[in-house]
């Protein structure tokens, strides 16, 4: 009896395994894959801005940008950005543009993003501190961007 029930368990498994292993599972991977949510880019940093011409208020002013952070897709990352700082005719509060910017992004892992096209506004809220609205176009990277 005890060998009749090993085989009987041994044959129900088998089945199981050759239905499993026939199964059609691409109508399953295309479903998840067109019903994904896309995932907004969230961030937060720290950075160094230095000005590259000393000269007295040239405009625009050209400026490196080197931060750490972290953001969604890229965990932790490293940037370095160049762009320019315009100043409006509104001076003071300090506002203006940035203009012709480009750099990009290194995660923990390696992968780097670059990004072109910076632009967006920029105006001074206090004595250490700048708030921004920037876009750039991602111009391409490594890994897997």
């Amino acid at each position: 009896m005890e060998k009749k029930m090993k085989t009987s368990m041994l044959f129900f498994l088998f089945i199981g395994l050759i239905f499993c292993g026939c199964q059609d599972l691409s109508q399953d991977i295309s479903a998840v894959n067109s019903d994904k949510v896309p995932v907004p880019y969230k961030r937060s940093f720290e950075g160094i801005a230095t000005t590259l011409n000393p000269s007295p208020f040239p405009d625009p002013v050209p400026v490196e940008l080197t931060l750490t952070g972290t953001g969604t897709h890229v965990g932790k990352y490293t940037a370095s950005y160049n762009y320019d700082l315009s100043f409006d005719a509104g001076y003071p509060p300090p506002w203006g543009d940035i203009l012709n910017g480009y750099g990009g992004k290194i995660s923990a892992n390696g992968d780097e993003i670059y990004n072109k096209n910076l632009h967006g506004e920029w105006w001074v809220v206090s004595t250490t501190e700048i708030e921004y609205w920037i876009e750039s176009d991602i111009d391409g990277g490594t890994g897997r961007f």
